[in-house]
Order: structure tokens, then C-alpha cells, then sequence
């Protein structure tokens, strides 16, 4: 009983080592990044610092109301968050689903891989 125990063991730890994300929280957290790079970016503009991002950002964001000021702090701030929510949650959706494909790849039977390892 014991050694089924370590095989039960050993094949879970193998999907334990590569976890899955929880999408929304990679968002958020991704999306609170976000946020404080566009604070202190816009900050350092203020400042006079940064012109080279500067002008980057405010080639992206200027169309809808982005400024170097301090009313840009508070809107960058808002787009900071919602792209780095966006780029958050779409890159643990796509790691989600490589880590699905890698899984169920092992668990196939040969014949029904054989096929992809061939050049």
C-alpha cells in the first residue's frame, strides 16, 4: 500500500510542479504593476525626466485624454491598470493552455503522439 501511495505520489507531483494561474488574480496583479509603472513614469515626465517614454506613452494615450500633468497621473493610472490587467489575464489564459497540451501529450498513449514527433 505504501508504494502505491509514492506512485500516486510521484504523478501528482509532476502536475503539481507546474501550477496552473488563477486568471483574474494574475490580472490584478499585473494590472497593479501597471498602474505604479504609469504613476512613476508620469511623475518622472513631470519632473523632466523619462522623455524618450514619455513621448511613447503619450503617442498611445494622448488620443484619449492622457497628459504629462498631474490629471495624467490619475488617467494613467486607470490605463495602466486595465492594459496590465489585459496582458495579465490573456498571458496566464495562453500558459493555462500550453500547460494542458504538455499535460495531456504525456498522458497519451504512444500512437496517438507518434504522429507529432515526427518531422
Amino acid at each position: 500500500m505504501p508504494e502505491d501511495k509514492k506512485e500516486t505520489d510521484k504523478k501528482e507531483g509532476s502536475r503539481k510542479k507546474f501550477s496552473k494561474f488563477n486568471s483574474v488574480k494574475f490580472g490584478i496583479a499585473c494590472g497593479i504593476i501597471g498602474t505604479i509603472l504609469m504613476i512613476i513614469t508620469t511623475l518622472g515626465g513631470i519632473a523632466g525626466y523619462f522623455p524618450f517614454y514619455n513621448a511613447i506613452i503619450l503617442d498611445i494615450y494622448g488620443i484619449i485624454g492622457y497628459s504629462i500633468s498631474w490629471l495624467g497621473i490619475l488617467l494613467g493610472a486607470i490605463y495602466g491598470f486595465i492594459d496590465g490587467f489585459i496582458a495579465g489575464w490573456l498571458f496566464s489564459k495562453i500558459y493555462n493552455r500550453l500547460l494542458e497540451y504538455k499535460y495531456v501529450a504525456k498522458k497519451a498513449p504512444e500512437k496517438q503522439v507518434e504522429h507529432l514527433r515526427k518531422p
